[in-house]
């Protein structure tokens, strides 16, 4: 076990402490995990995850719509699936610029 034998005193004002408690609350953990994390840089935001995972599933969905299209092109005129394709296409380029705008 690691031991912690340092004390360091730290001031806030209520804005501040405010921010800390409801950032650390959200992710379950106490005020000295927390600092600890920060300081590691092993904080994860919840909310930019929920953001990326909703983006991954987006794009499963655009895959598979894809793919169904590409099974069933025969059964379809060429103009209607490329009709079709394009605009998958399109849908998949606006995620793409929506995560990359996330991760920047």
């Amino acid at each position: 076990m690691r031991r912690r034998d340092k004390r360091i005193e730290i001031y806030f004002n209520e804005e501040e402490i405010n921010k800390l408690d409801t950032d650390r609350e959200n992710l379950g953990l106490s005020r000295s995990e927390y600092i600890r994390s920060l300081i590691l840089k092993n904080v994860v935001n919840k909310k930019s995850n929920q953001e990326l995972l909703n983006s991954i599933i987006e794009l499963q969905k655009v895959n598979s719509n894809l793919e169904k299209l590409n099974s069933k092109k025969d059964e379809y005129e060429e103009s209607f699936t490329n009709a079709m394709i394009n605009a998958s296409l399109k849908d998949l380029e606006k995620i793409i610029n929506k995560m990359n705008n996330k991760l920047e």
